[in-house]
């Protein structure tokens, strides 16, 4: 019998899990649901197997009250996220929070079990585990309040602004709230802390023992669940929305302070050579990167393509050949966007060997040449997939990112609206970068716009 609850449990939690991930999320793919769908099947049987090993053992209030921390973990940014950005975002996808929740779980489980069989009835078995529901308190509570004070999910900005802020502009901040606000917080963090070692000190009293082979069963069992939780770059803590926010915001800093910092050596290198007349007055170019791009399904470069898929460019090609010269045998430099952009963007390619923050940018040479840069982004600020693209931007004259701007809708057309405020009697270099074909493309425009294909699109 106790052994048919605690498989109900771990079926239970996949449902669970299973529907917030698909209320909570958007645009995603058939393969994205089955994908996820497979690794929340195997997180809860990860997150109840501590129970399997254990055999017989009664439920206590510290059991609770790690489901309920846990649970934070698992759904706490996504549905923050949800609320903020389900109305101008295309695609919500915070799938690697659901399984940090059970991991951490399975992990506090495995602790409390091996403690409680090795020392039944000793008090101070609770405080390890209430040590650990502590610290994974706090960025809950950091996000409540967040959401509270700015009434959306932490974002880019503002994780950049939390990692550069110094003790003394802290104190500030507090400051800036009613006294009895800021002490009604402090007590109420203070009765969870107490609350949380309260339990779990109760619960370690009332711990029945184990026998030797169960105690290394759940030894093994929180080992290896660690292991798969922390794993350096893989790991799935690392890999929830709010800790890959955070890492990604300090590799960000990083990256930058070393890029400006070799800003001027590669300035005073940079040498040009004009190969035209420049124009007599004030003249703007625009360069559009369009992320994702395959020629092989644009009409316009491959013949063989069935559906007009570049109806515009097309007839523009055929009518126009003095304004439109298109390239029909190039190809990416790299396999993958990153370092293709990188290369793109910059002097560094596959053959000089040069370092990314080494090679002078076309953003470098813009401005030597005497225009004014404004770098225009449909594509995120901050993360390990955009921070050397960032980077490169960050040196313009005027960088602005529809994912920063509050209320504005995440498709490409949105970035036009940028063009309005480019004054036109000085020389310009714009860059507008899509979003483009990135997966899922069926998200990358209205649905009132599609031609070809069918989506469920669901709003609230």
């Amino acid at each position: 019998m106790y052994y048919t609850g605690v498989a109900a449990m771990a079926v239970l939690c996949f449902i669970i899990t299973t529907l917030l991930y698909r209320i909570l999320s958007k645009g995603l793919s058939k393969s994205a649901k089955w994908q996820q769908t497979t690794r929340f099947a195997i997180g809860s049987v990860i997150a109840l197997a501590p129970w399997a090993i254990a055999g017989p053992v009664p439920l206590t209030g510290a059991t609770w009250l790690a489901v309920a921390i846990c649970a934070g973990w698992s759904f706490l940014f996504p549905l923050l996220d949800y609320l903020t950005n389900r109305r101008v975002s295309s695609d919500i996808d915070d799938y690697m929070d659901y399984p940090s929740g059970m991991y951490l779980f399975a992990i506090i489980s495995s602790l409390t079990l091996a403690l409680g069989g090795l020392f039944p009835g000793a008090w101070w078995g609770g405080i390890p585990v209430a040590a650990i529901e502590t610290v994974l308190l706090i960025p809950l509570v950091f996000q409540m309040v967040y959401y509270c004070l700015y009434g959306g999910c932490i974002d880019d900005i503002g994780m950049k602004v939390v990692v550069d802020t110094n003790v003394n502009e802290t104190i500030e901040f507090v400051k800036a709230f009613p006294v009895w606000a800021t002490g009604l917080l402090v007590i109420v963090i203070a009765a969870a802390c107490g609350a949380i070692a309260g339990i779990n000190i109760s619960a370690a009293v009332d711990q029945v023992g184990l026998s030797w082979p169960r105690i290394a069963g759940e030894v093994v069992c929180m080992a290896v669940v660690t292991y798969i939780a922390f794993k350096p770059r893989r790991g799935a803590i690392y890999r929830s929305s709010l800790v890959k926010l955070y890492i990604d915001t300090r590799a960000y800093e990083k990256s930058t302070r070393m890029y400006l910092e070799l800003r001027q050596a590669r300035m005073d290198s940079l040498t040009l050579r004009c190969l035209g007349k420049r124009p007599d007055k004030p003249s703007t170019i625009i360069m559009v990167i369009g992320e994702s791009a395959s020629r092989d399904y644009m009409k316009a470069f491959n013949s063989r393509e069935e559906l007009e898929t570049t109806p515009w460019l097309s007839e523009m090609a055929k009518s126009d050949s003095r304004h439109f010269a298109l390239f029909a045998d190039s190809y990416s430099c790299a396999f993958q966007t990153v370092p293709a952009l990188e290369q793109a963007l910059t002097e560094k390619n596959q053959y000089n060997g040069m370092g990314f923050h080494e090679a002078c940018s076309i953003v470098d040479i813009a401005r030597k040449c005497g225009y004014r840069v404004s770098w225009f982004s449909n594509q995120g600020h901050i993360g390990v997939a955009d921070t050397s693209v960032s980077i490169v931007a960050e040196t313009s004259d005027r960088a602005q990112w529809t994912r920063q701007e509050v209320g504005k809708a995440h498709y490409d057309e949105s970035l036009l609206d940028f063009l309005a405020s480019v004054d036109p009697s000085h020389d310009n270099f714009i860059v507008l970068h899509l979003k483009g074909s990135h997966f899922n493309f069926i998200n990358r425009y209205p649905e009132s716009q599609t031609v070809w294909g069918s989506r469920v699109c669901r709003t609230m």
